[in-house]
């Protein structure tokens, strides 16, 4: 649940700041239509909109890169991985992945040599796919 409260909140920020454009753009819209329009109105509207629309696309590469650099930051800190896995494998439940080895061809695949070794998964989502893997 945790994962999709953050992907909802992570997306939703990136959207509130285009409706804010929306609804400014409407606001200035309505203004106009309120009074009679002259061409230097236009002029200006368009202006705005052509501003507006550089100030999103400058935030949204903005926190484009913030995101992709924290992801990097993440990934260069290999020990808080290692120590998240070994949490993980310590609360394994006994005999957790008894199947996998009983089974014929994940054993003849356990038996390959290192370059062989590829695993996919595939599930329903929260179904424990993430699940360390007790061998």
């Amino acid at each position: 649940m945790e994962g999709w409260k953050t992907t909802f909140v992570y997306n939703w920020i990136r959207c509130d700041d285009y409706f804010k454009t929306i609804r400014e753009s409407l606001a200035k819209d309505s203004d106009l239509l309120a009074r009679p329009i002259t061409d230097h109105d236009v002029t200006e509207a368009k202006a705005w909109r052509a501003n507006a629309l550089e100030r999103a696309i400058r935030k949204e590469r903005e926190h484009a890169t913030t995101q992709r650099q924290s992801v990097m930051s993440w990934l260069k800190n290999g020990g808080m991985q290692e120590e998240e896995l070994d949490s993980q494998l310590s609360r394994c439940h006994p005999n957790t992945c008894d199947w996998l080895r009983d089974n014929s061809k994940a054993s003849n695949w356990l038996k390959c040599g290192q370059d062989h070794k590829v695993l996919w998964l595939k599930g329903k989502p929260g179904s424990g796919k993430d699940a360390p893997i007790c061998l």
